[in-house]
């Protein structure tokens, strides 16, 4: 056991990142290549790139057991955490949402932006009444 090395490096944040699978990095990266265009364009190395990002949806959309229509692809976490957000916020119904100040630095800082901030309990929890009557206004 003495002669045993122990690797004493833990990984624990895979929801922020974790390493890649080398056949996928491989793919994408040959794609990237040969497949420059920006998907917006309407040039032809553009017009090439969206049909590639349109089957990664519909691919995406078969796996997952929703209409290819139904989803976005985003640039990161936070523009992922705002969406929903700011969703809410521009509904033609008044709606509520409710944040919690150990809520990811994104959500929260978007959340006191807009609406506010309730302190959970020492558990995480929100007491039942705060979701009663405890909602914040719409700034």
């Amino acid at each position: 056991m003495a002669n045993q090395i122990v690797n004493k490096n833990h990984y624990f944040d895979w929801a922020a990142t974790s390493p890649c699978d080398a056949e996928i990095l491989r793919s994408a990266l040959e794609t990237t290549i040969e497949k420059w265009g920006n998907p917006s364009s309407v040039h032809t190395a553009g017009k090439e790139a969206r049909e590639i990002f349109e089957d990664a949806r519909k691919l995406c959309g078969k796996v997952l057991g929703v209409p290819a229509e139904k989803l976005y692809f985003t640039s990161g976490g936070t523009e992922s955490d705002h969406i929903p957000i700011l969703s809410v916020l521009n509904r033609p119904q008044k709606g509520h949402l409710l944040f919690s100040s150990i809520e990811h630095p994104a959500v929260r800082e978007q959340a006191l932006a807009v609406y506010g901030i309730h302190e959970p309990g020492h558990q995480g929890w929100f007491d039942r009444r705060c979701c009663i009557c405890g909602y914040l206004p719409r700034r």
